[in-house]
C-alpha cells in the first residue's frame, strides 16, 4: 500500500472461517397444501385475461379519441371558413353605406399594399 513504503509486500486478506458460524435451518412445510399453488395459478390466469381483454378495449378507445379529435378539427376549420365568408359579405354590404365609426370605414378595414408595378403615364397628359 502507499503507506508501507517501496519494497513492502501487500498484506494478505484473512477470510472468515466458515465452520465457526452455525447455519440456520430453513423451515420446510411438509404438509404444504395445493391451495397456495392453485391460488397462484388462478391469479396469473386472471391477470392474463385482464391484459388480453383490456388492451384491445384501450386500443379501440384511443382510436375513437383520435378520430373524434380529427373530426372536431375539421369542424373548427369549417366554422372558421364560414366566419370569414360572413365577414366578407358584411364588408361588401357595408361598403356603400356611410361609416358610423373608424372601424366601419373601408380604408381602415383592409390592409393597403403598394403596387410593385410602375405604371407609365399616358402621352396625352404629358
Amino acid at each position: 500500500m502507499a503507506t508501507k513504503g517501496k519494497g513492502a509486500t501487500p498484506s494478505r486478506k484473512t477470510s472468515i472461517p466458515v465452520g465457526s458460524f452455525p447455519i440456520p435451518n430453513i423451515p420446510m412445510d411438509g404438509n404444504r397444501s395445493g391451495k397456495q399453488d392453485w391460488e397462484n395459478v388462478v391469479g396469473w390466469i386472471a391477470a392474463c385475461v385482464l391484459v388480453v381483454l383490456l388492451l384491445p378495449v384501450l386500443g379501440m378507445l384511443y382510436m375513437d379519441v383520435l378520430q373524434t379529435r380529427s373530426e372536431a378539427q375539421e369542424q373548427v376549420q369549417k366554422v372558421e371558413k364560414l366566419r370569414r365568408q360572413i365577414e366578407n359579405s358584411e364588408r361588401k354590404k357595408n361598403r356603400d353605406k356611410e361609416p358610423n365609426s373608424i372601424s366601419d370605414h373601408i380604408v381602415f378595414d383592409r390592409v393597403r399594399r403598394p403596387l410593385p408595378l410602375q405604371v407609365p403615364r399616358p402621352k396625352e397628359l404629358e
